[in-house]
């Protein structure tokens, strides 16, 4: 099956597979070009903050349900709970400095959302429920942060 990504832009490409553009338009907030996602730094720090932006709209990273629903859920519901909720309240100050047009405010908070997604990241990791599935949890996320990454919410 193939598939074009025709709205929002995909700043991976029309025929990307996943798009990045996503968990902003998903969490009210309007995508950023695509050559900030081009650029090597600023591009992996906003594929994190998209990430950050997933988790405030139930998307979870790949096999991240895995975690979530496994052997340890209740730790896991226990630790990343605070931080999703964080997340969320991150994420209503974000669409209001865009809202206002305030670039500082927004770019303090988008900074504290990667540092929160971050330590959920860490969660995720920890409490991965096998060697092998920790080490394909941090390959998904080392791909995903990259131009033309896989999947953000399988």
């Amino acid at each position: 099956m193939l598939h074009a990504w025709l709205e929002p832009t995909n700043p991976d490409g029309e025929f990307a597979p996943e798009n990045p553009a996503l968990p902003f338009v998903a969490a009210g907030l309007d995508p950023p070009d695509s050559a900030a996602f081009a650029d090597s730094h600023r591009g992996r720090f906003l594929r994190e903050l998209g990430l950050a932006l997933g988790e405030t709209v139930g998307a979870r990273p790949r096999l991240g349900t895995l975690v979530e629903f496994g052997g340890d859920s209740a730790r896991f519901r226990r630790k990343a709970e605070p931080l999703r909720a964080r997340l969320l309240a991150l994420a209503d100050t974000l669409r209001a400095a865009e809202g206002s047009r305030d670039h500082a405010r927004y770019e303090a908070v988008a900074a504290r959302s990667v540092d929160c997604w971050t330590e959920l990241r860490g969660i995720y990791l920890d409490l991965a429920p096998s060697p092998v599935m920790r080490t394909l949890l941090v390959k998904w996320f080392e791909a995903v942060l990259l131009p033309g990454g896989h999947g953000l919410t399988h």
